[in-house]
């Protein structure tokens, strides 16, 4: 009698059990839910609590229902092993899904997946999800060509007084011209304009400060247009004696078609169709690595190859003497290896007069070698002195980025935009529109 009415105590428990879990899913579920719509609500209350509880209800109904009276100390001691073994097994049944308690749980049902509760929606935010949003995997611009400008078949420059090979870093500092006559509704459109009052003083105060920071730059390349060269003059006057070079590629324009495209501003058809050539072009012939040859700069590949043809075509002797060192460097390659030897114990011996080797002078002259073989650093710094939108083209094409972003920056007029080209091909931006030379009433966009 007393194991049929435990039993039936028992299975009461587990089935209060079973709808306490399912109870306690729902909540799960509502929980996630609301999370995801951005509603927070009380945490549930967990299934071993509410278990626990079902099942010290059940034990004085089982106890009452046994005897109908005060029950015996032997019964009070069954009753509470029981109870106790009917607490641990639903502790166990956390969920329908638990292993220990799934027999317990039959009666309710299958369990519903969490995951088909919430939805795909929310699944978004799982750790995994939030974090590939907030670390992103990398961009379709992850690889870098070092060798951008085509110059790694040209050998560095060398010094002219020690013939030791230069590593020049290559300082480009871009600055847009000042501030000028904007057009009216009378200005023909071939009207070049020039510089405002304010625009001269910005000029004068961005050749003060390139001289205050110590810069001496070798060469000055300018815009061919009036605002340019007006602004060129303003800060050349602190260079004395530096060359100015003008140029016709440097000329205003629009670079590439900008995306996103602007609310109220289009590019006529014609200027789409010879503008990005140009201001192309401008980029090739300036911005590159260094590499000179006799005083002059090398360009591209195709320049070195012409230099090397006609050297050779201007010293015959040189040509035939490099052919002569070609073919003796193949004869010592296919000798057999103690003939090889052989001649250079002869060239050694002939070499010094006592019939030693001079250990001290083979010393000295490796050494002198590798003096010969360091190279040396050198910065040349250039001032190009152009307009924004050729600046923005040639900095986004210059960091291998998309150029049709160029019309998403912008550069203040005698903004200073620092741009670096190391030896090896790395390019780094420094300052972008700089006008720290600037107070606030002379900071100008047109």
């Amino acid at each position: 009698m007393l194991s049929k009415i435990s039993l039936r105590g028992m299975g009461a428990a587990a089935r209060a059990s079973c709808s306490s879990t399912a109870a306690s899913a729902s909540l799960r579920r509502g929980a996630a839910t609301n999370a995801a719509s951005g509603v927070r609500i009380a945490a549930p209350v967990p299934v071993q609590s509410v278990a626990v509880g079902v099942a010290a209800r059940a034990v004085p109904s089982m106890s009452h229902a046994a005897s109908g009276a005060t029950p015996s100390s032997s019964l009070r001691l069954l009753l509470l092993l029981g109870s106790s073994l009917l607490v641990g097994g639903l502790a166990l049944a956390d969920s329908c899904g638990a292993t220990g308690g799934q027999t317990l749980c039959d009666a309710a049902g299958p369990p519903v997946p969490l995951e088909a509760s919430i939805g795909a929606t929310a699944r978004k935010d799982d750790a995994a999800s939030i974090a590939a949003r907030y670390n992103p995997p990398p961009p379709a611009y992850d690889r870098w060509d070092t060798n951008w400008d085509g110059l790694d078949g040209v050998p560095l420059s060398r010094d002219p007084k020690t013939g030791r090979p230069l590593l020049v870093t290559r300082h480009l500092l871009f600055i847009r011209h000042g501030q000028y006559v904007l057009p009216t509704e009378d200005t023909p459109a071939d009207h070049d304009p020039v510089l405002t009052e304010k625009g001269h003083e910005q000029a004068r105060l961005t050749g003060q400060r390139l001289r205050e920071l110590g810069i001496e730059p070798a060469v000055i390349h300018v815009s061919t247009m009036a605002r340019a060269r007006q602004t060129a003059e303003g800060i050349s006057a602190f260079f004395p004696g530096v060359p100015v070079r003008q140029s016709e590629l440097l000329r205003e324009g629009v670079p590439a078609l900008h995306v996103p495209t602007h609310p109220t501003w289009r590019p006529e058809p014609e200027d789409i169709r010879d503008d990005p050539p140009r201001i192309a072009a401008a980029f090739e012939q300036l911005v590159q690595r260094w590499r000179e040859y006799e005083g002059q700069q090398v360009r591209s590949q195709a320049e070195w190859n012409a230099i090397r043809v006609a050297r050779m075509k201007a010293d015959p002797d040189s040509l035939a003497q490099r052919k002569q060192r070609q073919a003796d460097a193949s004869v010592a390659v296919d000798a057999p290896a103690g003939q090889a030897k052989e001649a250079s114990a002869a060239g050694a011996l002939s070499s010094s007069s006592a019939g030693t080797i001079d250990v001290s002078s083979t010393s000295s002259s490796s050494s002198s070698t590798r003096d010969n073989l360091k190279p040396i650093h050198v910065d040349r710094y250039e001032l190009i002195v152009c307009h924004g939108n050729v600046i923005r083209y040639s900095l986004l094409r210059a960091l291998q980025l998309p150029v049709q972003a160029w019309l998403r920056l912008a550069v203040q007029n005698t903004g200073i935009s620092h741009l670096i080209i190391r030896p090896t091909g790395n390019v780094s931006l420094y300052t972008l529109g700089d006008v720290g030379h600037l107070s606030k009433e002379l900071i100008t966009y047109h």
